[in-house]
């Protein structure tokens, strides 16, 4: 979690929770997602830079990124990728902190561990 479960964050708690109510067979179906997270301490807004061909003059190259934001871990063991609609759908907890929903988390590992 990214706040502590306490009465005094309670307003905070609410923020991040998502609620789901529905009937299935006559019966009320309440779905709480809370969401657990990795500490992200890097947020790069990656941005696709022109690079000059070879003996060219006029003629340039860029990689258009897959998502527009990477998000990763103090320890860059894992990180996350996320589109600028997902970013910006990410709730506010603070001015410093957001908790956003990724769907593919990625786990660095190298060979000699």
């Amino acid at each position: 979690m990214p706040i502590q479960l306490s009465a005094t964050h309670q307003n905070l708690i609410v923020n991040i929770v998502d609620l789901d109510v529905f009937n299935r067979d006559k019966f009320p179906v309440k779905v709480i997602r809370l969401t657990l997270t990795n500490q992200v301490r890097y947020v790069y807004h990656v941005l696709p830079f022109p690079i000059r061909i070879k003996d060219t003059d006029t003629r340039f190259t860029f990689i258009l990124p897959e998502r527009e934001y990477l998000l990763m871990d103090t320890a860059k063991r894992y990180y996350a990728k996320l589109r600028v609609n997902e970013f910006k759908e990410c709730k506010l907890i603070t001015l410093r902190h957001r908790v956003c929903k990724q769907n593919i988390l990625v786990q660095l590992t190298h060979l000699h561990e």
